[in-house]
């Protein structure tokens, strides 16, 4: 942890102008020196989000991966123990950015954004995320995710063709065509013809050509 002087016992910590001296700190480029400032501050309430929020990307920025992560997610939620989910989501963004290799963050920011009303922010949050799981290994993260995402709005084509495509990987062929099918029977219009053109791309045959024609 970075470190810092504590302050005496007894002594009274100004909030106002601790911060200030830490922000100052921060603007410097002095992170170690400045997150030392902060945490004086979380003497008086370990759970001030806005602090906390201050502190994760200073980590960050000093390698205190473990640390970061952690105020990362204590600062979202102390957020949205208050009622601030958007401050909350916004957090996510950064952590998300800063660690996109943990599933449990990109999982929480789809559904923040879901829980918001904001269904195609969710979405896109949850696809950024599958795409970051490549692999065998990364596979059933991503399948995790699109599916997570088409719980959102079962007709989104492109989540629908993303996990067809994982899918067909995974061994799971006939799923996938089902999947497909059952989307182009759903749906209207131009946008039909985009699901037979995946089908025929993943399922070169007769059958996907004929519907690609017929779409």
């Amino acid at each position: 942890m970075a470190g810092g002087a504590k302050p005496k016992a007894g002594a009274k910590i100004d909030r106002g102008e601790v911060l200030a001296a830490a922000d100052q700190l921060r603007v410097k480029g002095k992170y170690a020196k400045a997150v030392a400032e902060y945490r004086k501050v979380l003497l008086l309430d370990p759970k001030d989000a806005d602090v906390l929020a201050k502190i994760a990307p200073l980590l960050v920025k000093l390698k205190e991966r473990e640390e970061a992560l952690r105020d990362f997610r204590a600062a979202a939620d102390a957020y949205i123990q208050r009622g601030f989910v958007d401050r909350a989501i916004a957090l996510y963004v950064q952590a998300t950015a800063a660690f996109p290799m943990e599933a449990q963050l990109w999982e929480t920011l789809g559904r923040l954004h879901q829980e918001r009303g904001r269904k195609a922010e969710g979405i896109k949050a949850l696809m950024s995320g599958a795409a970051r799981f490549k692999g065998k290994k990364g596979r059933p993260t991503a399948l995790k995710f699109l599916r997570q995402a088409l719980s959102y709005d079962v007709t989104h084509i492109e989540a629908t063709i993303a996990l067809a495509r994982l899918l067909k990987a995974n061994g799971e062929g006939g799923a996938a065509r089902t999947l497909l099918d059952e989307l182009a029977a759903r749906i209207r219009g131009p946008a039909v013809k985009r699901i037979h053109s995946a089908r025929l791309r993943l399922f070169p045959g007769l059958g996907s050509l004929w519907r690609w024609m017929r779409g």
